[in-house]
């Protein structure tokens, strides 16, 4: 098992050192609109296709934020205590996480 979270996208995604300098160079601000402005280039062309970024924008935050504490085999408890939000948020995201799978 990798280390880190970063070691563990290195290792499945190809995340290189230089990637991870050029992305601590930026804000969230930053990066979040660089992916928006990459993932939503085929829809820029195609007006009629919706692009509900805001509708999901909480859903996506706490799926990144999930990916992360759980990468490191926390309790659920332990993953409310240190996001600071009730465990029954935790308990009720993973078992839609699991329903997914």
């Amino acid at each position: 098992m990798a280390k880190s979270y970063i070691d563990h996208l290195r290792k499945r995604k190809g995340f290189s050192k230089e990637f991870e300098t050029q992305l601590s160079i930026l804000s969230i601000e930053e990066i979040i609109a660089a992916k928006l402005a990459i993932s939503s280039k085929p829809l820029r062309n195609n007006k009629q296709v919706p692009f509900y970024i805001l509708q999901n924008l909480d859903r996506m935050v706490l799926d990144g934020i999930y990916r992360y504490v759980k990468f490191y085999d926390l309790s659920n408890i332990e993953v409310s205590e240190l996001l600071g939000i009730d465990v029954e948020i935790i308990n009720k995201y993973k078992g839609e996480q699991d329903e997914d799978k």
